[in-house]
């Protein structure tokens, strides 16, 4: 998380959107807040509270990680972690590449 909220700061103004899903039907919701308040995080956290998002989008390890190109398309699937930040890097510039 650090690390994808350290190139969300840098790419924000470029277009990049970052949306986090807590997998809430596996967590506790009180430990959210302070996860996010603890690691500084500034991009949305989703709350998937009735497995919906996971069950639809086939999530079957934590975390997985999903690059999503500008039209809305999956241009790659991570699964586990953690994820260095050049791998993440490199993902975000192909995508960042593709906007308008």
């Amino acid at each position: 998380m650090p690390a994808l909220q350290r190139i969300y700061s840098e790419y924000q103004d470029r277009g990049l959107i970052v949306l986090a899903i807590n997998l809430t039907s596996q967590d506790r919701l009180n430990v959210i807040n302070p996860f996010i308040q603890n690691n500084n995080l500034t991009f949305p956290i989703l709350l998937d509270q009735e497995g919906i998002v996971s069950h639809l989008y086939k999530v079957t390890a934590l975390p997985t990680t999903f690059f999503i190109n500008p039209d809305g398309v999956i241009d790659d699937i991570v699964y586990g972690g953690p994820i260095s930040e050049a791998l993440i890097r490199i993902q975000i510039t192909d995508i960042l590449e593709e906007l308008p």
